[in-house]
């Protein structure tokens, strides 16, 4: 947060999406609060399942870390990915959040 960072204006268009989700979704029974919350849940939910996979590939980006003139620069190859992936994916989204959340709360509890 600052002056001159932009993120004024990411607040100002995260409120204005999260205004358009509550109309599409909910609007007779939900706040916006109400919708952030379920999206916010859907989202720990998603990381705690996916949590070992998003570590590896943390690990790994960070390892190739290189600074070129004022920049930093990070990379890595679609041949490392899937070697560190072996075989296991992340899986879509697609009308699956509630399943998702569901498994979550199963697997670690209320979070």
């Amino acid at each position: 947060m600052g002056p001159n960072t932009g993120t004024d204006a990411d607040k100002a268009c995260t409120h204005e999406w999260m205004q358009m989700i509550h109309n599409i979704m909910r609007p007779e029974n939900q706040t916006t609060g109400d919708v952030l919350n379920s999206l916010w849940n859907q989202a720990i939910a998603v990381i705690y399942l996916n949590s070992d996979i998003i570590l590896e590939l943390t690990k790994a980006l960070v390892a190739t870390i290189s600074k070129h003139a004022d920049q930093f620069s990070l990379e890595l190859t679609t041949t490392q990915i899937d070697s560190i992936l072996n075989g296991r994916s992340i899986p879509r989204l697609d009308n699956s959040l509630e399943t998702i959340c569901e498994t979550a709360t199963a697997k670690f509890g209320a979070y």
